[in-house]
């Protein structure tokens, strides 16, 4: 599972008597128990809403906040000013974050190619992960937690450290590239869930719970609470994402200019969407305001910068991975991703891509004393 529409801006539309005290549920609900441990399940209906493409004045913006990182960056980093109404541009191929097919069954749209989104994704910074098992303190051996596994880009960072870890993945072809991956592991520490998170019923607590590049899939509704519900008391949550970037601007916008000959709009949270990303850092980004209204404490956020040469064929590859442009119609994708091909083959048939990886992390309340 990918994108965000990457930590993208998901719309819950509920009915009215699902949830009144959820978070009152939670001390019953999740109190441990043999077998699966009961969590609320709810019924809601999501769309997602997106911005189109941005405005002059913020593409210049972005253009001064695309800048290299240096290693880690905290928190305390400036935070890019507020955006205005999004422009609105009327395109025969729209953003596919605009379709009213809901955001449970767009999320399957990865499984269509499953090892062509494995070969075609960058892994995370090894220190990242480093980052967040120190954050969370397990004890030896501890199991924990990935929702949203994928095919396995972190899971394997995470087991090659020793880490056993419990999978749980709602696309069972996702799931078959990810069983493949860990295969080639020695000590076979990962074990693989095909469910989705909303509905699962973990057997047991875990220390800690992260989620790559996956948890705008989950149901807002009720995907904090079920975390709380997986998670020991004082047990460590980490979100993290990728946000791609060419370091060519010349590149970058020639490549923008085919989307408008073909009349398709540059998918959000892609290589070529215009906007600053992480749109937000530290207490104003959404993930932080979302972790702590949910009772988690010692929220952190922490941006990691690496750089990437991609051949032409793996930087149009990295493009087609894109859910976004995997909802295209197919005639209008294939147009679009040959004349891009074409560009860059004329540009040298390399490219320059910088991954802004951010992470998320909390952790629930330690348990009470006296």
């Amino acid at each position: 599972m990918h994108d965000k529409a990457a930590a993208g801006e998901v719309t819950a539309v509920q009915h009215t008597d699902v949830i009144h005290a959820l978070f009152g549920l939670i001390g019953n609900a999740c109190s441990p128990s043999p077998g699966p441990i009961p969590c609320p399940v709810t019924r809601t209906w999501s769309t997602t809403s997106a911005g189109s493409t941005a405005p002059p004045a913020m593409q210049q913006h972005v253009r001064e906040n695309q800048r290299p990182v240096a290693g880690s960056v905290r928190s305390k980093a400036p935070s890019p000013a507020r955006r205005g109404p999004p422009t609105v541009v009327f395109m025969p191929y729209g953003i596919p974050g605009n379709e009213s097919a809901s955001a449970r069954s767009r999320r399957h749209i990865f499984g269509d190619d499953a090892d062509q989104y494995d070969a075609a994704r960058p892994g995370y910074p090894h220190q990242l992960v480093q980052d967040i098992l120190e954050f969370s303190a397990l004890a030896a051996d501890e199991p924990v937690l990935e929702v949203g596994a994928g095919t396995g880009k972190a899971t394997v960072d995470f087991a090659r450290l020793g880490v056993p870890v419990t999978c749980v993945e709602p696309d069972v072809r996702m799931a078959g590239v990810l069983r493949r991956r860990c295969a080639q592991l020695s000590d076979g520490g990962v074990t693989i869930e095909v469910a989705d998170f909303e509905t699962w019923h973990p057997r047991r607590r875990y220390g800690l719970l992260y989620c790559a590049q996956a948890w705008h899939w989950i149901d807002p509704a009720v995907r904090w609470t079920r975390a709380r519900c997986a998670l020991v008391p004082g047990g460590a949550i980490a979100l993290f994402w990728n946000h791609w970037f060419l370091e060519c601007g010349e590149l970058a916008d020639r490549l923008t200019a085919v989307h408008a000959r073909h009349g398709v709009e540059v998918p959000p949270d892609t290589l070529l969407d215009p906007r600053p990303r992480p749109a937000r850092r530290g207490p104003e980004a959404r993930q932080w305001r979302d972790m702590t209204a949910a009772g988690f404490v010692e929220p952190d956020h922490r941006l990691y910068t690496s750089v990437h040469e991609r051949s032409t064929s793996a930087l149009i590859d990295l493009v087609n991975s894109y859910g976004g442009y995997r909802a295209l119609p197919a005639g209008a994708r294939e147009r679009v991703l040959n004349e891009m091909a074409h560009i860059v083959a004329e540009h040298g048939g390399r490219a320059r891509v910088k991954v802004i990886t951010s992470l998320f992390l909390g952790r629930t309340p330690p348990a009470a004393t006296g």
